[in-house]
């Protein structure tokens, strides 16, 4: 048995720390570590028949430099002039000994002047989420398809022959056999809800659609993977768009704020300001995804960070209000939107050298032409149809010749409403955009003509009259 003496204890003798070296540290002022004492090597060496009396090993000492101890501590047990290695227990789990499993340290995010129904719907306090405990461990859990809910957890109970697997439903206890290529690896409880899924120990497609979902349920509908930002419509309003909501994401590095459309602007506009080169952002999805809705959220927050001393400048009100005139064009109701863009667009916006939009150009491509003369069930025309009709007066309607609403075969189902979509207020914001646009009074006029012009010809009928020609019907 080898007695150390006092002055070289190399153990904590503070509850759960008897396994792990600590390491008694000296230091100069110059801030060089110049002695590393490690009483285990000591140990060792004598175990080995070296002898305990071997001298530590130290660096050329500078002149004229003051010796300096530093008092560490361990942070579970308060054991002073000690410090933990790396591999010790309560440096990884922050004290905790009796849950394996823990949640990831919360992310600072920059919040402070969000409000608290803004915060909620932003980002998840880890702190509050419950601790898990080592049943994910014990219980091998894992995940596997369900044709109700996607992807469920089960428990994996070993191999059931030749790839198969027998698992058991945590939620019901009941059994069942799956193959080995449809189970997927569940991510320990500590990514619960992230907000990056690129961080995720395991990225399979049941993991993301549980993290997604989860913050889903949660009102959190944005989350990173990677370079993107996934959006889910909540088909709702929420109150993450306001002024004060922008305000917060100026100027602020990704890692500092919650996931959220505004911050891929900013840090497109900061790469614009650094790089000084283009910059692109793609919104994709299917319809209905939000690509509309989000698109219009970035042209906002660019109109009002960018251009915060001149927030009535007519350019950025331009900038702002012709969305209105290209969804009345170009939008309609469908299936599974009713405020469905059935065209493309490519928006540029243009910066001077202080950062200001000085300029913005809109090209459009693959417009639904056929969409102006027929229509599938349950479908309407492009929006400006109706919205001429409960927009326009009575002597409006006589002078443009649009009295009978429901005789125009172009406008199936005319009295089909759009969801919560009010004809009549969306023509007064269309006549608006126009007017702020540039447009003229005649040359509003004469685009209503035309609008007359095309439900009218729809009513037009033709009469064969040989194999090569036609003629309009009478009364028609």
């Amino acid at each position: 048995m080898v007695n150390f003496p006092k002055q070289r204890k190399t153990y904590c003798n503070g509850k759960g720390c008897h396994k792990h070296t600590l390491h008694k540290v000296t230091q100069y002022k110059k801030g060089k570590v110049n002695q590393h004492k490690q009483g285990n090597r000591r140990y060792n060496r004598k175990q080995q028949g070296f002898g305990g009396q071997t001298k530590p090993i130290l660096k050329k000492k500078a002149k004229n430099t003051k010796k300096i101890t530093l008092k560490l501590e361990c942070s579970s047990c308060k054991r002073k002039k000690m410090q933990h290695i790396k591999r010790c227990k309560h440096f990884e789990l922050g004290g905790e000994k009796k849950k394996k499993y823990h949640i990831l340290q919360d992310k600072v995010f920059m919040t402070d002047n969000l409000s608290k129904d803004e915060k909620s719907f932003l980002h998840v306090d880890r702190n509050q989420l419950d601790a898990a405990d080592t049943s994910w461990s014990e219980n091998k859990l894992v995940w596997v398809p369900d044709e109700m809910n996607g992807y469920v957890s089960v428990k994996d109970l070993g191999s059931a022959g030749k790839g198969k697997t027998k698992v058991m439903n945590i939620s019901n206890n009941k059994e069942m056999i799956v193959n080995n290529v449809d189970i997927q690896k569940m991510n320990p409880p500590k990514f619960q809800k992230i907000e990056d899924m690129s961080r995720l120990t395991n990225l399979n497609e049941a993991s993301v659609f549980h993290n997604l979902r989860d913050r889903y349920y949660s009102g959190l509908i944005y989350t990173y993977s990677g370079l993107f930002c996934v959006v889910i419509n909540p088909y709702r309003s929420l109150p993450i768009y306001s002024e004060n909501v922008m305000n917060s994401y100026h100027r602020k590095k990704r890692s500092q704020m919650p996931p959220h459309i505004f911050c891929i602007a900013d840090n497109a506009f900061q790469n614009l300001s650094l790089e000084r080169e283009n910059q692109s952002i793609l919104c994709t999805g299917e319809s209905g995804a939000g690509k509309t809705e989000n698109t219009k959220k970035i042209i906002q927050y660019l109109a009002n960070s960018t251009n915060a001393k001149k927030k009535h400048d007519v350019l950025t009100k331009q900038l702002l209000t012709v969305n209105n005139i290209l969804e009345a064009f170009g939008n309609a109701k469908t299936k599974r939107n009713d405020n469905s863009s059935r065209f493309g667009k490519f928006i540029k916006i243009k910066f001077n050298n202080v950062g200001h939009i000085c300029g913005a150009r809109i090209d459009t491509y693959l417009l639904e032409k056929s969409r102006s003369i027929n229509q599938h069930n349950d479908e309407r025309n492009f929006h400006i149809f109706y919205q001429l009709m409960h927009g326009l007066s009575s002597k409006e309607k006589d002078e443009y010749l649009l009295n009978d609403f429901n005789s125009f075969k172009y406008i199936k189902n005319a009295n089909l409403k759009a969801g919560d979509i009010d004809d009549k207020k969306e023509y007064d914001t269309t006549l608006e955009s126009m007017k702020l646009e540039g447009f003229e009074e005649g040359e509003i006029k004469n685009i209503i003509r035309c609008l007359s012009g095309i439900m009218h010809l729809g009513n037009v009928e033709y009469a064969v009259t040989r194999s090569d020609q036609a003629s309009i019907k009478d009364n028609t």
